[in-house]
């Protein structure tokens, strides 16, 4: 007998539209609304901004990022801060190979997918309250 538990319990239902398996179907709808159909109902209320969003976290975390310019996470290895822990995983394995990841939550669910897009300022090209803006 084995005392290693496994990572995740096993998945009881599938999407019948690709190999994505989830604990519920109420799980499978939300991918399917999600991925598959790209529902984002979600809209973003600020003037002329067209993002929208699957889920009221992800147009909280585009609200909190891009309007309010909001960063409170640090970079371990520089004066960068970003406004997800996702954006900073991006920019240390950008900048600083990968050394000292972070672990939390993710947040990575912007339109658009990758790193949350919020990691284009260059260093040296930070502004002087050393704050990246969103691209």
């Amino acid at each position: 007998m084995s005392d290693v538990t496994p990572p995740h319990p096993p998945a009881a239902c599938s999407c019948h539209l690709c190999d994505h398996r989830a604990s519920s179907a109420g799980q499978i709808r939300r991918h399917v609304k999600t991925v598959h159909l790209q529902e984002r109902p979600f809209s973003c209320v600020h003037n002329g901004c067209t993002f929208s969003a699957s889920n009221r976290h992800a147009l909280k975390l585009h609200m909190d990022s891009v309007h309010l310019k909001k960063r409170e996470v640090p970079c371990p290895h520089c004066n960068y801060m970003s406004a997800t822990v996702a954006i900073m995983n991006g920019h240390i394995k950008r900048r600083h190979g990968g050394v000292g990841l972070l672990k939390g939550r993710t947040g990575g669910n912007f339109v658009g997918g990758g790193d949350g897009g919020l990691d284009g300022v260059e260093e040296g090209q930070q502004s002087d309250s050393n704050i990246a803006s969103p691209v």
